[in-house]
């Protein structure tokens, strides 16, 4: 790209894009996606897993520095997110839960309500996407200052579609997603309702009556103020619940060899 070669490419390594930004030469353009980074937990984990405890999944959510991942991982082309729901979209104006830097603090008293103020070691799986190996690094050593030890394994492609088949061989897991179309529906639907419990969508095997009424109200009503409404209570189930913990929206990256 840099030597004319090629007029565009998409999706350079976020470590590239410093250099990149700072060519005169250079276009990049990077507009926010519907891309979202998060961590499932495995439902199916023994009752006495330190994981099946509702308050330490809330300890992790406020342990995570989102800033942090956006600055070192994605060099600030990503947005913190602590909900599945892009910007503009039904539920996206949740009020923010977590503040953004983290609080370990409340994070460690969560842990000690729960019996666990000492901590405990975890394991948790990734892909071969290097944005995601290295936010689970940051990931971990923030986990790591609360007291929770994280295990790191690093799996390829194929690994990863096998172990999310099975759905039971894991107690965390990190992964990015994109939505199947333009609504809130498509980003919670096939991921939470019970229907799909126990199938690759439903990673955490998370399904609650009230979800799937949420989720199914949401889906045929036609009025947006009301699906609004839905899609932000369906948000407070999530912070009750934690199947899952969102961290990031990445940005599509465009880079061209011309100026616009």
């Amino acid at each position: 790209l840099r030597k004319g070669e090629l007029d565009w490419i998409a999706a350079p390594n976020f470590n590239e894009l410093p250099a990149l930004q700072k060519d005169p030469n250079i276009t990049v353009l990077s507009p926010t996606t519907d891309e979202r980074d998060y961590i499932a937990f495995n439902g199916d984990l023994p009752d006495n897993h330190p994981l099946k405890h509702p308050k330490v999944r809330e300890a992790l959510a406020y342990a995570i520095d989102r800033n942090s991942i956006v600055k070192n991982v994605y060099y600030g082309n990503a947005t913190p997110t602590e909900h599945p729901f892009p910007p503009g979209l039904p539920g996206s104006d949740h009020p923010i839960k977590y503040p953004r830097n983290g609080d370990q603090k409340k994070a460690r008293q969560l842990l000690k309500e729960a019996g666990f103020g000492d901590g405990f070691e975890v394991s948790c799986f990734v892909s071969h996407k290097p944005e995601l190996r290295d936010q689970l690094v940051v990931i971990a050593a923030q986990l790591g200052e609360v007291g929770i030890k994280v295990k790191i394994e690093q799996t390829d492609n194929a690994g990863w579609r096998a172990r999310m088949k099975e759905g039971r061989d894991y107690e965390m897991a990190h992964e990015d997603i994109g939505m199947l179309g333009p609504d809130s529906d498509p980003s919670v639907y096939n991921f939470l309702h019970n229907s799909f419990k126990g199938k690759y969508a439903n990673f955490p095997r998370y399904g609650t009556q009230e979800m799937d009424q949420l989720l199914d109200k949401g889906r045929t009503s036609n009025d947006p103020k009301e699906r609004n409404q839905i899609y932000n209570k369906i948000v407070d189930v999530i912070h009750r619940d934690y199947p899952l913990v969102y961290t990031t929206f990445q940005k599509n990256i465009y880079c061209m060899n011309c100026l616009l």
